[in-house]
């Protein structure tokens, strides 16, 4: 979030004597005025040093707002309000501002208001608390159909832990100057009869100086039945003039009975600030400002992200890493990165394997269905820890997917078992359980990812089920593994990933289970070698801090499979680069990616045109040429072996000032690999809303 506050210079008294004339009409509605680097500078004279002194009470408390300086009711609710915020106790804050400016007297005071007064009617039980588990969007994403229009994307997140949700509405406000296109969104546009329920009038009107947007269905429908999008739900439409206005913000309601409606995380502020002069006259005004605590991505935040994770499964003995055929119980990886002052605002959790069963007898119900292959396969159940401190509190926690991805893998054109994703946001799960030990967290840890069903022994156990060997050490990254030359073995049902093809061409049972058992009545893969096989994890952190620049955030984790001699391509938009004077980098790129080999060169990372050169500076390790190769140069972590996490700067000759889109390209030669997220992090001025200034009578 980027609250820009102008400094007037001599305009303002032009300005000042030309709103004079407009008197109380010149109160608009709050909602009205949110745009981007809005300032209406309505304000009624006085003088001009009584003007500068109240407009510094006013840029005192955006300075208070930004870094949550002394806020304590913003700290403890972590941006989302709850009833007691909106009633001022103990949020209603009164200040006096010390070395006023002119001799004058300040007092200001920081008050919240609700974003959707007037559009919605909260229930006496959800009262105006978001709903925890449901998260809506809107970005913008760029040119539409035509030069002239613009395109936004509404987001939809559900996760899962409320059962089946229905909606019934969501809406978007359109800040002024914007005009729906009619007939344009995803709703309206579909053929498919897959989604016939989206076809529904929408309804446009006249609001608070722009426009809203609203579905309505006669129904709840379900939301699983929208399109999706990664982790997510879209719904896609366009808009009048093509301009990266900022300030739009989104809303559902949904059939839940105690928290029924979710809206985009902005928080609105109401400033109120009287300069009195030594002969007792004063000059009032009030501002109304928004500060985005970073819900959805395609908004700007007034923070960063750090990604990392590690392998599950590696190569044991060839040296070119080119077989992985040793798969473990869990990994670990440890962030210390992130600033002290700092606030999580996600923790997302992504998880992804390689499997044998069934190798090419995947149909196209199966994958038109992708939530329904992983489960039957029990992939999407891992288990997470994480330790602050060695000897601190510990969290861990069983976690189920509430998202499942699949696809088919392919060796030279030929079908070679399939890929999958899965993914959980484990914020609240994690702050909570810190929260209630009474144990500061920033998201700085320790994280340790695995197998969620484990039986430690030298042999498998006696239960008449499928088990399969793991290997129970803590991952080390240097090669040779020498210290594994004594190992101590572990059990699972429920692999996440198949280190060999287990006897795809005799196998006649269910899925992912070999035709007969092995000596020693345990399943051990062991079959022909597979060069597509890995299994791995990654954790993005998203975190807001004073000490941080703004960003707008883009997150892809559509999964998508690397074909030979093919290019995937994104286009992300929204942004506007700033002149950035005193930075060397203008974004960030992070790539999680499946299967990469460092015996096959010929893949690449390209930005507007530019191939990103080897990362750090290592052109042995990461060239960039051979970009997947099965090392990840992890941000405040240690390099980790088979499998690519990999976080790339890029300079202000890729991403330049003034920038509003970008083309990023992967292609690839030879080597094949599943691509599981790419998120992107602009320098951007882009923010969620605007200081907006008018005198009170």
């Amino acid at each position: 979030m980027k609250i820009w506050h102008k400094e007037s210079g001599m305009s303002v008294l032009a300005t000042v004597l030309m709103l004079t004339t407009v008197g109380v009409m010149i109160l608009s509605a709050i909602l009205g005025l949110m745009y981007t680097a809005s300032r209406a500078g309505q304000m009624e004279e006085r003088t001009t040093r009584e003007f500068y002194s109240a407009d510094a009470g006013i840029t005192a408390a955006l300075w208070r707002i930004k870094t949550n300086y002394e806020l304590d009711w913003l700290d403890s609710e972590n941006g989302l309000w709850q009833e007691d915020i909106y009633s001022h106790s103990p949020a209603y804050e009164s200040y006096t501002l010390p070395l006023a400016p002119n001799g004058n007297s300040v007092a200001y005071t920081i008050a919240p208001k609700w974003v959707l007064e007037g559009l919605e009617t909260p229930n006496g039980t959800q009262q105006r608390n978001t709903a925890p588990n449901v998260k809506v969007s809107l970005s913008y994403q760029g040119t539409g159909s035509n030069s002239g229009q613009g395109k936004y994307q509404l987001l939809l997140y559900y996760d899962g832990n409320e059962g089946g949700l229905g909606i019934s509405r969501i809406g978007c406000w359109l800040p002024a100057g914007l005009g729906y296109v009619t007939g344009s969104s995803s709703c309206e546009n579909t053929t498919s009869s897959i989604y016939p329920y989206l076809v529904k009038p929408v309804q446009v009107a006249d609001y608070r100086g722009g426009k809203t947007v609203i579905w309505n269905f006669s129904q709840p429908v379900g939301y699983n039945l929208f399109p999706s999008s990664g982790s997510m739900k879209a719904i896609t439409f366009e808009f009048t003039p093509n301009e990266s206005l900022d300030g739009g913000f989104s809303w559902l309601a949904d059939n839940m009975t105690s928290n029924y409606l979710a809206w985009s995380a902005l928080n609105v502020f109401e400033i109120n600030s009287t300069a009195t002069s030594p002969s007792g006259e004063t000059t009032a005004a009030v501002s109304y400002t928004v500060r985005d605590v970073g819900d959805g991505f395609g908004s700007a935040v007034e923070g960063d992200y750090t990604a990392f994770g590690n392998t599950l499964m590696r190569d044991y003995l060839e040296s070119d890493q080119s077989y992985r055929t040793r798969l473990y119980r869990a990994t670990s990886s440890t962030v210390t990165a992130i600033p002290s002052n700092a606030q999580v605002e996600h923790i997302f959790l992504y998880w992804s394997g390689w499997k044998c069963k069934p190798w090419n007898g995947l149909t196209a119900a199966q994958l038109a269905a992708p939530s329904i292959l992983p489960v039957t396969d029990n992939v999407n159940k891992i288990t997470v820890t994480c330790n602050t401190t060695v000897s601190g509190p510990r969290y861990c926690e069983n976690i189920t997917a509430t998202n499942t991805q699949a696809q088919i893998n392919y060796v030279s054109g030929t079908a070679t078992g399939w890929s999958y994703s899965c993914f959980a946001d484990i914020t609240d799960r994690v702050k909570n359980f810190f929260k209630s030990n009474n144990v500061s967290f920033v998201g700085n840890a320790t994280y340790n990812v695995g197998h969620y069903d484990f039986y430690l022994g030298a042999t498998a156990p006696s239960t008449g089920d499928h088990w399969y060997r793991l290997y129970n050490f803590s991952y080390t990254a240097a090669w040779p593994y020498s210290v594994e030359t004594s190992p101590v073995y572990g059990w699972t049902r429920y692999p996440l990933g198949s280190p060999m093809d287990g006897y795809q061409v005799n196998y006649v049972g269910p899925m992912n289970k070999p035709a007969y058992p092995q000596a020693a009545g345990y399943y051990d893969d062991t079959g022909n070698k597979s060069p597509v096989s890995y299994a791995a994890w990654s954790i993005i952190i998203v975190y807001t801090s004073p000490s941080t620049l703004g960003r707008q955030l883009y997150l892809y984790d559509t999964l998508q499979y690397g074909m030979q001699s093919n290019t995937l391509t994104m286009n992300p938009a929204g942004f506007v680069v700033p002149d950035l004077t005193d930075e060397t980098d203008a974004a960030k790129l992070t790539c999680f990616v499946g299967e990469g080999d460092v015996s096959i060169s010929g893949d690449s990372v390209v930005v507007n045109g530019t191939t990103l050169p080897a990362l750090n500076g290592d052109t042995v390790n990461y060239p960039s040429n051979n970009v997947w190769n099965g090392k990840s140069y992890v941000e405040g972590g240690n390099p980790i072996t088979d499998i690519d996490i990999d976080t790339w700067p890029l300079s202000k000759t890729i991403v330049k000032p003034g920038d509003t889109t970008a083309k990023v390209q992967l292609p690839t030669g030879q080597d094949q690999w599943s691509l599981i997220y790419m998120i992107l992090a602009f320098r951007s001025k882009i923010s969620g809303g605007g200081n907006f200034i008018y005198d009170l009578p």
